[in-house]
């Protein structure tokens, strides 16, 4: 809840929400064309624009408490305020959070010209966050990128999920578990109509 806590008092998986959160606000504002965008999709693809999305309808609280081996609610029924385009999954006993952030762009091309450098340089800049080099997979939608995310002594891993005009990140901490982020990362993206 708003004012509870002060940046200084955030735990570093509270951080880590806050930080991508922002870095993505920030990747979804300034967006131009660079060198590192990707073409937009081919007509067939590019017609099947997404008008609206729910992030908890997207991964649910039961997918999150798998992935995390834990008892994972929706924040918001625990109490906190809710973030448009955000679901986070978390509890009040335990240090896992599954968070998931996601975008609607009029189009493609829009979508497109936000980087995954851009999102990763506004995560290292903010909050003394550190990012690992995003690294390509494939396998989830259009593109995807995966990058390690340490905040003060707290590590997880975040995706990063291009589909059509949907911009969308998934995090999870604490994992190192690649295999574990990228399942509910291809299991949002296939849940996007």
């Amino acid at each position: 809840m708003a004012g509870r806590e002060t940046k200084r008092g955030l735990s570093p998986v509270k951080k880590l929400l806050v930080l991508i959160a922002a870095a993505t606000a920030i990747s979804a504002c300034g967006t131009t064309p660079s060198a590192n965008v990707v073409p937009s999709a081919s007509p067939a693809h590019a017609s099947a624009k997404i008008t609206h999305l729910d992030p908890c309808a997207m991964v649910t609280a039961s997918e999150a408490s798998t992935a995390t081996g834990k008892t994972l609610a929706n924040s918001v029924s625990l109490g906190s305020s809710p973030i448009p385009g955000g679901c986070f999954y978390r509890s009040k006993s335990n240090p896992a959070v599954v968070f998931v952030y996601a975008q609607v762009y009029p189009d493609t091309a829009t979508a497109n010209a936000v980087t995954v450098a851009q999102f990763a340089s506004a995560m290292s800049s903010m909050l003394s966050a550190s990012t690992s080099d995003p690294k390509a997979i494939s396998g989830i939608a259009d593109k995807a990128s995966e990058f390690e995310i340490k905040v003060g002594s707290g590590q997880g891993l975040a995706v990063i999920v291009f589909k059509n005009n949907v911009v969308f990140v998934i995090a999870m901490a604490p994992t190192s578990t690649e295999s574990v982020v990228e399942g509910l990362a291809k299991t949002a993206a296939s849940r996007l109509h």
